[in-house]
């Protein structure tokens, strides 16, 4: 096979495909409180959406830890200002 041509089956591999294997900061909180004035303007900022943050590990391990509540979708960590207003 010649090494310049694509492989013809190529691995993709996505290496936070796992939550447990993320990269600590999806794995820990280290936003504002999820749906704050500070955490949507964070959203905003990224140009990022509510509906793709729920997809993302840092979220769905915020719900395994207690964080946010998966009935509700309410935070339910701690109350920090930690951007600039909560």
């Amino acid at each position: 096979m010649d090494r310049r041509q694509p492989h013809p089956n190529p691995i993709i591999i996505n290496i936070d495909a796992d939550p447990f294997n993320a990269d600590a900061p999806k794995r820990t909180w280290q936003l504002p409180p999820y749906k704050s004035p500070a955490f949507m303007r964070f959203l905003a900022n990224s140009g990022s959406s509510l509906h793709h943050f729920k997809s993302l590990p840092v979220y769905q391990f915020a719900v395994v830890n207690g964080l946010i509540d998966p009935v509700t979708d309410e935070w339910q960590g701690p109350q920090l200002d930690v951007a600039g207003g909560a």
